[in-house]
């Protein structure tokens, strides 16, 4: 779902009566959102029972760890299936899969 979010929400995700939804902000654009969409999918994915309000208003958890994982599934789904052509700088074919610049250091 894509829905009119504080700016400084990108995205979540959550589960309603059974069912699994990601929340996006509108205000991103088309690679943000999809970048974020795959983030999201990688805490579902992941991280099943993580409830991230809770973790962090609750306990001294620190979720940066979970965080690296979701960045890592997003870089590793958005870019599978790709190839990077002869020559072509990593940053270029990272953009090019349409992985922000801020999430290049998590191609490995």
């Amino acid at each position: 779902m894509i829905l009119n979010l504080p700016h400084e929400v990108k995205g979540y995700c959550q589960r309603v009566l059974r069912r699994k939804y990601i929340v996006i902000n509108q205000s991103l654009n088309e690679n943000e959102r999809r970048f974020i969409c795959a983030h999201e999918l990688g805490h579902m994915m992941l991280h099943k029972g993580f409830n991230h309000y809770f973790i962090t208003r609750s306990t001294h958890f620190m979720i940066g760890k979970f965080e690296r994982q979701a960045n890592e599934f997003a870089v590793k789904l958005l870019s599978y299936g790709e190839q990077m052509e002869q020559g072509e700088p990593l940053a270029w074919y990272l953009s090019r899969c349409g992985i922000p610049e801020e999430m290049h250091n998590y191609y490995f």
